[in-house]
């Protein structure tokens, strides 16, 4: 994990984000086999300033396998042929800062749905900033290849010195190494730490349990 302390008058303000280690992203699981071609589409790879024309783009199980021009790249037999003319592809386009309205507001049998809103707007990944059991249950399945969705990047419950939505208080160093344990072993990537952590009782003993509880799993930033 990374972690950066700031000086807050006599308290140490704690500032997100630390990331988990030892938990590389998992790619997601084919959705379906076999292969298919876009041809003649208009590729903007956001390498460079330019555009590649009448691109063809070969995708096998999943995964791009070629990109190049006609006569570079031969499209398999029997691969279906999608018609790209008059039209732009660009990479999957990365929301590195949202929540979701099944988070706290709606049923969490909608969340299934709100990532397909995201895909279907061209986001194929997601970094959840406040997390939920329902957002891993999610993302299993989105690994697993059974539910479309964006790859997703989710974060713990947020560690906090009060109450607050889908958050965790913390104001000793046995909640603390508690807390970060049992969300990191959730599959949490990202450990969030809320600046109402100055909330706690007593700010100084709060910033002191997280310092405590995190060193052997942490690296200053």
């Amino acid at each position: 994990m990374t972690i950066r302390f700031f000086s807050l008058g006599a308290a140490a303000l704690i500032e997100m984000s630390m990331t988990v280690a030892g938990t590389a992203q998992q790619s997601r699981a084919a959705l379906g086999r076999g292969s298919f071609a876009i041809v003649d589409v208009d590729v903007v790879p956001m390498t460079r300033d330019s555009v590649l024309r009448r691109t063809i783009v070969v995708v096998r199980d999943g995964r791009i396998v070629a990109i190049g021009p006609r006569g570079r790249v031969s499209i398999p037999a029997g691969a279906r042929q999608i018609d790209g003319s008059g039209k732009y592809l660009i990479p999957g386009l990365a929301d590195v800062h949202t929540h979701m309205y099944s988070d706290d507001l709606v049923a969490d049998s909608l969340g299934r749905y709100e990532l397909g809103v995201l895909i279907a707007n061209g986001i194929t990944a997601a970094r959840f900033m406040i997390g939920t059991p329902a957002q891993l249950a999610l993302r299993k399945e989105i690994e697993a290849g059974r539910l479309v969705g964006p790859q997703l990047w989710s974060a713990s419950p947020q560690l906090t010195g009060r109450k607050d939505v889908n958050a965790r208080v913390v104001t000793t160093p046995e909640q603390a190494r508690a807390a970060v344990a049992e969300v990191a072993a959730a599959g949490a990537r990202r450990i969030v730490v809320v600046r109402t952590i100055r909330d706690a009782p007593d700010p100084e003993a709060a910033a002191r349990a997280l310092r405590s509880a995190l060193p052997s799993e942490a690296t200053a930033r």
